[in-house]
């Protein structure tokens, strides 16, 4: 049996717990990244999304801190994150 649950700004896929919150692009920049995990932080607006490394663009696993991305804002299993990345400024760019 399927469940959706939806919520007032998305609607969580079932079973994989992701909510795509229904709002345009964002823009942020990223503040950490540690390439041994794999992981890091864009922050956009004030706020702070986890980025990972399967989002960065072109194939890398790279990318500099201070490099300017735009941005889809998903929640998965309850944590905000930073997904379908796109470089757009200076500031580092992909390793």
């Amino acid at each position: 049996r399927r469940r959706f649950v939806v919520e007032r700004h998305g609607a969580v896929a079932p079973r994989t717990g992701t909510v795509r919150l229904m709002q345009s692009r964002r823009r942020g920049t990223v503040t950490a990244y540690a390439s041994h995990a794999g992981l890091g932080t864009v922050a956009a607006d004030g706020e702070e999304f986890l980025l990972h490394c399967t989002e960065i663009p072109g194939g890398s696993r790279e990318i500099a801190v201070g490099t300017t991305v735009e941005f889809e804002e998903v929640v998965r299993f309850g944590v905000r994150e930073a997904t379908a990345l796109t470089v757009v400024g200076e500031g580092g760019g992909l390793r």
